[in-house]
């Protein structure tokens, strides 16, 4: 056989297999997702006066949340979401309002579409550690507190003057039981359904708390925003400027629940817009799911 016969029949399996027998682990630059996780900034902590129809204006002073951990998979094909790596924080109380939050990060995906993107929120456990604004007191209110244990608290303060001038202040204190609130979302997206991975880059979204839905009228992101079912819940409660969820829970809803609610209070009706509190990346959501859904997967 000619020299240069012989020399292409040697290399002949030694390309195929370069091509062909890398680890598959290595055939592709992997890529990884960072989520950053916040709650109301400066701009949206305040809710004006001009935006709601009975002329209250809302400060959210904090949005403790118990936050778990991002999920990322891809249901159709678990092999291609199935990272090899951790993520940098789970498990982690922070005060979402004003300067706090949170950021985690999966290494090692293949590149490619990961459609099926949730969050899991839970009351602390022994392995939960305190983030940005939170306290060893929100641990106890959250585990401890009247109703079982909850993943988030609310704070907020509404303003408003009557005609003679005269300001009046209400503050919330709202504390959501796990057993009645819904803990887990899922179908996050926004232009991108879930997260796009890139080989090399690490693809970053952003995930936001809102209070906005607390105060709608409807179920419907764009509904109307009224503050006076609060005032009649503290009224009808002991009347001390602060409204609990408790107060809540003692008088009718005002609106509308959706189908299937077994019950009809207006925190029954507050818990259930805790489903629609969550944004994702730019102009996008994630869908709260029923309470209890982590326990059924």
């Amino acid at each position: 056989m000619p020299l240069r016969a012989l020399r292409r029949s040697l290399l002949a399996p030694v390309l195929a297999c370069a091509a062909g027998c890398v680890p598959a682990d290595e055939a592709l630059p992997l890529g990884g997702v960072e989520f950053t996780v916040i709650g109301p900034r400066t701009s949206t902590r305040v809710i004006p006066k001009e935006e709601l129809e009975d002329g209250w204006e809302i400060t959210v002073d904090r949005f403790v949340v118990s936050f778990k951990t991002m999920t990322i998979v891809n249901e159709s094909d678990s092999e291609q979401c199935s990272y090899r790596g951790k993520g940098q924080t789970a498990n982690e109380v922070f005060d979402a309002a004003g300067e706090g939050y949170l950021v985690q990060s999966f290494n090692g995906f293949k590149p490619g579409d990961c459609p099926d993107v949730g969050m899991r929120l839970g009351p602390p456990d022994d392995r939960t550690t305190l983030g940005v604004g939170a306290s060893v007191d929100d641990l106890h209110a959250l585990v401890l507190g009247r109703g079982g244990p909850a993943h988030a608290l609310l704070e907020a303060t509404a303003r408003r003057r009557d005609p003679a001038g005269e300001e009046r202040t209400l503050r919330l204190s709202l504390r959501f039981d796990t057993a009645q609130t819904g803990a887990s979302f899922g179908g996050c997206r926004d232009a991108v359904r879930g997260a796009r991975i890139h080989p090399e880059a690490r693809y970053p979204v952003t995930v936001s708390f809102s209070a906005r839905p607390f105060f709608r009228t409807s179920f419907s992101p764009t509904a109307r925003l009224r503050f006076d079912p609060y005032t009649y819940a503290d009224a009808a409660g002991d009347d001390d400027g602060v409204v609990t969820m408790a107060e809540l829970d003692a008088i009718p809803a005002f609106y509308a629940m959706p189908p299937g609610a077994t019950r009809s209070t207006m925190g029954a009706y507050v818990r259930e817009q805790f489903r629609s509190t969550v944004a994702y990346g730019r102009g996008g959501l994630c869908f709260g799911l029923e309470p209890g859904f982590e326990r059924r997967e």
